[in-house]
């Protein structure tokens, strides 16, 4: 019997809710850990390594499972087992382009961007490896409904961020190698504890869709994060030596700035395979009815964000990586708002992805990202310039999918 999906958004939110709210804290406990245990050079590595999974890492990777989730509902809950050691190729190939490039990576720039280790950039190709795994799994339990064990998945990850990096901090471990590995080893570990062979693989055929493509889907998502985690990268590379600002110090307002993203995540969790549910059976009505209700629910989320972030943003900043890092509320409500607008584009990108519009949702990330690299260049201090940069490209970004979205729905109405 076909496992019936669950109805209602509301419900999806308060599984997937819970796991992210553990790994949204997480992320909180173990850079506040590592940010009071590493030297600040270390902790500049650490905080380039954290940008670079989950800009490139999680990037690539989500791919898979948006994938498998909005296909995976499109076909009533159930995967295939073709489909499934189809994209597993695709993942073991993505990781080896990944540890291939990290090889030229490490050898220009790695001085400014890695500390000279090259044990974080083995540890940063493992947890390239580990996002893979999890994220497909993650997608075949969110195409078939199983919300509970994907939020398990996602708290058990975050709680052994934490323990391995208090653990490493009890120890008066300083080198952010180490931190990485803890980061890259999570979520394996993860899935093995908290996933069994997930019922939607067993004794359903290989159908069409399986063979169709994810390069698009993978583009998009990529360019996605590189504009969303984009910032301490920037900052490294761009910064004066005569300059304070420093990845790290940039890296711990940014999180504190985007707490409402951590929210917002388990709106995005289930939004595509909703709209992929209304987009197979071309009920345009209900599509435009998911749509509203999320960008409402994101409008929701920013301005209350923002508000909270100007009123505890200095507070957390100093709670959380102790008095190591100065920031400023300006800059703080800055890069809350360009929260707000990341949030705006990725809601209108995953009703582009939904239409099956990769091409188009890859182009405006990729107009964002180019209005972002612009802002950065702005003739201010480094750390307005790149929050300017990040809201003006997330804004252009969201215009060019609202843009694609109502025309696919003119062409989709007409056809």
């Amino acid at each position: 019997m076909t496992r019936p999906l669950p109805t209602g958004i509301p419900g999806h939110v308060v599984a997937v809710g819970a796991g992210l709210g553990v790994l949204g804290i997480s992320a909180y406990a173990y850079l506040g850990i590592a940010g009071q245990s590493l030297p600040p050079a270390q902790f500049d590595s650490l905080s380039v390594a954290w940008s670079l999974v989950n800009g490139v890492g999680i990037g690539v990777f989500v791919s898979l499972e948006q994938q498998l989730a909005r296909r995976t509902a499109a076909t009533g809950g159930h995967s295939d087992v073709g489909a499934v050691r189809r994209l597993v190729v695709g993942a073991c190939l993505l990781v080896a382009v990944l540890a291939v490039l990290a090889v030229p990576a490490y050898l220009l720039l790695g001085d400014d961007l890695f500390g000279s280790s090259p044990a974080l950039v083995v540890w940063l190709v493992v947890a390239f490896a580990g996002l893979a795994l999890a994220y497909l799994v993650r997608g075949l339990l969110a195409g078939a409904g199983q919300y509970g064990r994907y939020g398990w998945q996602l708290g058990v990850d975050g709680g052994l961020r934490v323990a391995g990096a208090a653990t490493l901090g009890a120890l008066g471990v300083d080198t952010a190698s180490t931190y990485v590995a803890v980061l890259a080893l999570a979520p394996v570990v993860a899935v093995l504890l908290t996933t069994g062979r997930p019922r939607a693989l067993r004794g359903v055929p290989m159908t069409a869709w399986a063979r169709e493509g994810i390069v698009g889907l993978t583009v998009a998502s990529l360019l996605a994060a590189v504009l969303a985690n984009a910032g301490p990268i920037a900052v490294e590379l761009l910064a004066d030596p005569r300059e304070a600002t420093s990845a790290g110090g940039f890296l711990a307002v940014l999180v504190v700035a985007r707490l409402p993203l951590f929210l917002y995540a388990a709106i995005q969790a289930v939004l595509l395979p909703a709209l992929a549910a209304a987009s197979t059976t071309r009920d345009a009505a209900a599509f435009r009815r998911t749509v509203r209700t999320v960008m409402s629910a994101t409008a929701v989320v920013g301005v209350a964000g923002t508000l909270a972030v100007a009123v505890v943003g200095p507070l957390a900043v100093r709670a959380i990586f102790s008095d190591r890092f100065d920031t400023s509320l300006a800059l703080l409500v800055l890069l809350a708002v360009g929260g707000g607008a990341m949030m705006i584009a990725t809601s209108a990108s995953q009703a582009v992805l939904a239409l099956h519009a990769d091409r188009h949702a890859a182009i405006g990330w990729l107009v964002g990202i180019v209005v972002a690299a612009a802002g950065c260049l702005l003739p201010l201090p480094l750390a307005t310039a790149v929050g300017i940069g990040l809201f003006a490209g997330a804004l252009a970004a969201a215009l060019v999918h609202l843009v694609s979205t109502a025309g696919a729905l003119r062409q989709w109405a007409a056809t």
